[in-house]
């Protein structure tokens, strides 16, 4: 005869099965390495994916209108600001959480080489004006100094990338 199963041995296996079902807990720290650009406010080090916090940039394939007249490719033109800003030198992510869509989500930075500076990713981006502040209020001095100065978007009639992505989904 078998003995019968007892409420603390029940309770112990749920326990086990929930924390075998829940899905892993995130570990914030650093990722560094050679960068791939995705977009003007993603970037990939290896496989991991990084949505640079606290901005963002329009999408690759939305296109702004120059005050100037005329259409831009102001999706590529961010991304190609990204590139050179990082210039091939090795990125360091500071990952603070991860997003909805499983990317990590961070800050991130290029070293100094030579007379290059060492840029912070992300404020650079949106003092350049080729991302807008979001999400956080991290940025938004750098925002309203690119506004002024009609640096980068704020040269331009544009969508903003979150109003533009729900328009094109």
């Amino acid at each position: 005869m078998r003995p019968p199963i007892t409420i603390p041995l029940i309770t112990t296996l749920m326990l086990m099965l929930s924390v075998l079902a829940a899905p892993q807990a995130f570990a914030a720290g650093k990722v560094t390495g050679k960068g791939r650009i995705l977009d003007g406010d993603t970037v990939a080090i290896g496989k991991k994916h990084i949505r640079l916090r606290g901005l963002d940039a329009p999408e690759r394939e939305q296109l702004c209108k120059p005050l100037s007249g005329g259409t831009a490719a102001c999706g590529r033109q961010a991304a190609t600001v990204l590139k050179t800003l990082i210039a091939d030198r090795p990125l360091v992510c500071q990952i603070v959480e991860e997003d909805s869509y499983g990317r990590q989500v961070g800050f991130c930075s290029v070293a100094a080489r030579g007379k290059d500076p060492a840029w912070n990713l992300n404020r650079e981006m949106v003092r350049l004006g080729w991302a807008v502040a979001y999400w956080t209020d991290d940025f938004t001095a750098e925002e309203k100094e690119a506004k002024a100065a009609k640096r980068g978007l704020w040269a331009m009639r544009f969508q903003p990338p979150e109003d533009w992505r729900k328009a094109h989904r």
